[in-house]
């Protein structure tokens, strides 16, 4: 039990489904709930879990990067000189990306390894033009770095093979398995691209807004969630106003362009 707590109180809870009565399962079972904690407290605000679901990366208000094995164990702390709110691993683990802030140069993304070694930052524009976000290509060698004007495929040295701004774009972005780029804009289109920036695919939507891009898990579909209404929602009692979707249209296509539903 000092060893495994998590295990002993599962064992216990076995024995006691399989047999209630049992008073030898009830006393083994109340003492290794008693026995607890059998979880560990981990400190951060925002985390991500990597893909083998080994470890787990967190971020925090106090600027902290902190990486635990899923025993809860510490394995690595960074202090960062800016606020830092967001992180997320590669599809194959080999890496994380958190997103940094500050009021004079705006947002970056910076690359580590797993293990909390810095590689190299990127900047989309200026990095002032609202919170940057980013994905991972599935390839492991590129990062696609987007804000409310633009998009950038970076690979993880820096060198840009990609750059695109002036399509009014929504903010909206999706990434296949096969690294082919949905981008949603405002003027009611979705384009697909390569990493290399080569358009492959426009999809035209009269008069509504694109609410949602995704790929199917293979690739070779596209879903679009479009809206040709807005409905305004207050609330009173903290005096917002809000502007929300109504009348949300489900569209699912191939990417050579063919409508299926």
């Amino acid at each position: 039990m000092e060893k495994d707590p998590t295990l002993a109180y599962l064992l216990a809870e076995r024995a006691y489904q399989t047999n209630p009565k049992c008073e030898l399962a009830v006393k083994a079972l109340l003492g290794a709930y008693n026995a607890g904690p059998f979880y560990t407290t981990i400190k951060g605000n925002e985390y991500a879990v990597s893909p083998d679901g080994k470890y787990i990366v967190t971020t925090s208000v106090d600027s902290t990067i902190r990486l635990y094995d899923m025993a809860g164990h510490l394995l690595k702390k960074i202090k960062n000189n800016f606020y830092c709110d967001l992180a997320d691993f590669s599809p194959d683990g080999k890496y994380l990306a958190t997103r940094t802030w500050d009021n004079k140069n705006g947002s970056r993304i910076i690359l580590w390894t797993s293990q909390g070694i810095k590689i190299n930052h990127f900047l989309c524009g200026d990095g002032k033009h609202g919170f940057m976000k980013w994905q991972f290509a599935h390839n492991g060698k590129n990062i696609i770095i987007y804000d409310e004007k633009q998009v950038t495929v970076f690979d993880f040295s820096g060198r840009k093979l990609f750059h695109f701004e002036g399509y009014a774009f929504s903010n909206i972005l999706s990434v296949s398995s096969d690294d082919k780029i949905a981008l949603a804009s405002d003027d009611y289109t979705v384009k697909i691209f390569d990493l290399k920036g080569n358009e492959l695919q426009a999809y035209k939507f009269k008069d509504r807004k694109v609410w949602e891009v995704n790929f199917s898990p293979d690739g070779k579909f596209i879903k679009i969630a479009t809206s040709a209404k807005m409905d305004t929602v207050g609330y009173a009692a903290e005096g917002i106003v809000e502007l929300v979707p109504s009348n949300i249209e489900v569209t699912v296509w191939t990417t050579e362009g063919k409508l299926l539903m």
